[in-house]
């Protein structure tokens, strides 16, 4: 079998083109378009006593080939994936509830787990690859032949 190909040098100019196209910022935009709606499902998803927690989630881009959704919060991870609050260098727990009340406590507390982000991941996949691909189809054909 032998495959000729004609215009190859056209045919190799317009992959170095498309592959220029696909580093640098237009790959980050591909990146944050596919970011963007886990982002909007964890702010949904997050509880919302005082809406700190989903007004910190952000998308971070790391590179032009890496974004991060997440939060910086303390208390994010806990709010995720539960778990126990202990006095460590005090006798009391001391808690302030939405009403202003304060609470102290001595024994640890049990803070259930309230997942947002992952479910936010799971449910949003196939659309934030959907938003990526179609982010890289609109930059391969951005140069080509109209």
């Amino acid at each position: 079998m032998q495959i000729d190909v004609q215009g190859a040098e056209e045919v190799a100019a317009a992959i170095r083109d498309a592959r220029g196209r696909l580093s640098g910022a237009g790959m980050q935009a591909a990146l944050m378009a596919g970011a963007l709606p886990i982002m909007n499902a964890a702010k949904t998803n997050a509880p919302a006593l005082t809406g700190t927690l989903r007004r910190s989630i952000h998308v971070l881009s790391q590179s032009a080939h890496e974004v991060e959704v997440g939060t910086n919060l303390i208390y994010a991870a806990m709010q995720e994936y539960g778990g126990v609050v202990a006095p460590v260098n005090a006798r009391f727990l001391r808690f302030e509830t939405a009403g202003g009340d304060i609470i102290f406590t001595r024994g640890p507390v049990y803070i259930p787990a309230q997942p947002y982000m992952r479910p936010a991941f799971e449910s949003e996949r196939g659309r934030a690859v959907r938003e990526v691909a179609a982010a890289v189809r609109d930059l391969i054909g951005a140069g080509g032949p109209a």
